[in-house]
């Protein structure tokens, strides 16, 4: 199954703040759009993405610093992995685990179409070996009808 599939059948907003934003400026936003990333500009271009991961790291790496005085800048995955949406589930879901990321934002001619989660992609992909199975077992029952009659 390819991206495009996916991301017709859900709502995939893509949420964006601007670097200069604060961590806690991002959290709130994470929380109130009930995401669990955003991507991060700079100068309306996509410069990273910051996720539930990136508030653990900021907390560790910035004992005693408060959320609202840390830019996103300092606190966002500046690599921004991509995937298009003639890619497949699977290729996808290869290089996530590869790469240990858990959010991947697709893109079509420079166009944010959604963001997609290792979960999302693991269920849709559990859904398909299913459905495969019962087609097969499907298969096997008729055969073997055909064989006694």
């Amino acid at each position: 199954m390819r991206l495009q599939q996916l991301l017709q059948s859900h709502n995939r907003d893509v949420h964006s703040v601007p670097q200069e934003c604060t961590v806690e400026e991002a959290v709130r936003t994470l929380a109130e759009r009930s995401a669990g990333a955003l991507i991060v500009t700079d100068e309306g271009r996509p410069a990273g993405i910051f996720t539930r991961t990136d508030v653990y790291r900021c907390h560790a790496s910035h004992p005693g610093r408060s959320p609202s005085e840390i830019h996103l800048k300092e606190a966002m995955t500046n690599k921004l992995v991509t995937a298009g949406e003639d890619h497949l589930v699977e290729e996808c879901l290869s290089m996530m685990l590869r790469m240990e990321i858990d959010h991947l934002p697709v893109v079509e001619d420079g166009r944010f179409l959604g963001i997609l989660t290792l979960r999302e992609l693991f269920r849709y992909q559990l859904e398909f070996l299913a459905e495969e199975l019962q087609h097969l077992q499907d298969y096997l029952n008729d055969l073997q009808d055909a064989a006694h009659d």
